[in-house]
């Protein structure tokens, strides 16, 4: 998540705020997956929603009370998209 906020333009501009559709998005997806019964797609979209925590983790604070200093760097490994391959620097891959 740090590489893509470094690297990726999109991420960059994400504000906690700008990613709460996609955070809703994918846990109604887990949400349609235990209602269908679909248990076998269940871990997939934990994943997804397990990626939108990672991404709002390396969000700073915004606002008045936000720190001036806040590094998002980290050492953290790449992450993957819904179809298991690396995700692409597009808001589309969400």
């Amino acid at each position: 998540m740090d590489t893509l906020r470094r690297e990726c333009p999109w991420d960059r501009e994400q504000t906690h705020e700008s990613l709460v559709p996609y955070l809703l998005e994918e846990s109604y997806e887990v949400l349609d997956t235990v209602e269908s019964g679909d248990l076998g797609a269940l871990r997939e979209e934990l994943g997804d929603v397990l990626m939108q925590v990672a991404f709002h983790s390396v969000v700073p604070p915004s606002g008045p009370t936000a720190p001036s200093s806040r590094s998002t760097t980290s050492p953290r490994g790449s992450s993957t998209s819904s179809s298991g391959g690396t995700r692409t620097c597009s808001p589309t891959s969400r």
